[in-house]
């Protein structure tokens, strides 16, 4: 009776992992970028909500060439099944309308998704923000170029003052008032060079002056003689007696106006 009683030995049965992709996919929602999630043969498992709204709803079991023929893209999660190393290129697309991604996959830790294997394909739209490198390129371009004339102008009106009209006082107020005006408009094409945050804001904002025209052709044929003397043209204003106005801002009327008349002064034929 007193002998000691046996005690079967504890036997533990481990639970099987419990599939990782339900918890991976209630995470993956709440993101605001397209994400989906592939298999090592670059199969679509799943996608989340933004994808969904991005790109549509794509049929899992899907290999990811039917949606992106992108030699760099198939290329890129090759590389990274095989590696498993994350990846990642920049990518445009031009259909519905012109996006540019940054496209990154990169492999879900084995051990944290219970040995599960997936990769994560996520697309970044960086696409305003090329928007507004294009937008500070051209505007650097643009204000090179706008600044040209101005200083033609003011080069031009100096000569003529060092030289034909040196004794010319009624010429002379006149160049000095049309000088002045160029350089105010120099530096307000400056003071815009130097704040590019307020020309994006204006870049899609509709004007709301209303801008007398004939005054603004006036002043751009002024500014414009010395380059129409040298070119052997003339530049000759033909306006109606009545007002005519628009709706615009001065200094882009007279940009565009004087761009116009510069081309048709360089490009005509002389003496017309």
């Amino acid at each position: 009776d007193d002998a000691p009683i046996a005690v079967p030995p504890t036997v533990i049965l481990a639970e099987p992992p419990a599939d990782p992709l339900p918890l991976i996919l209630a995470s993956l929602d709440g993101l605001d970028i397209p994400i989906f999630v592939l298999n090592p043969e670059a199969e679509m498992i799943a996608q989340n909500r933004s994808a969904e709204k991005t790109f549509g709803t794509l049929l899992s079991g899907l290999h990811v060439s039917t949606r992106w023929r992108s030699p760099g893209i198939l290329d890129m999660i090759r590389e990274t099944t095989q590696t498993r190393q994350p990846n990642q290129i920049e990518h445009s697309e031009r259909h519905p309308s012109e996006r540019v991604y940054i496209v990154r996959v990169a492999p879900i830790d084995a051990e944290k998704s219970a040995g599960a294997s997936y990769f994560l394909l996520s697309f970044r739209d960086i696409s305003e923000l090329r928007r507004l490198d294009r937008m500070r390129s051209d505007f650097v371009a643009n204000a090179s170029h706008e600044l040209r004339t101005p200083l033609a102008s003011l080069r031009g009106f100096i000569e003529t003052m060092q030289g034909p009209a040196r004794d010319d006082a009624k010429a002379k107020d006149r160049f000095l008032t049309i000088m002045l005006d160029q350089a105010n408009r120099m530096s307000r094409l400056v003071d815009d060079l130097l704040s590019l945050s307020r020309l994006e804001l204006k870049a899609h904002v509709a004007p709301d002056q209303r801008v007398e025209l004939a005054p603004i052709l006036g002043h751009v044929r002024d500014s414009l003689a010395p380059l129409a003397t040298e070119l052997g043209v003339e530049i000759r204003l033909d306006l109606p007696e009545e007002k005519i106005e628009v709706m615009g801002e001065r200094d882009e009327l007279v940009e565009v106006f004087e761009n116009l008349i510069e081309n048709a002064c360089k490009y005509g034929q002389d003496g017309k």
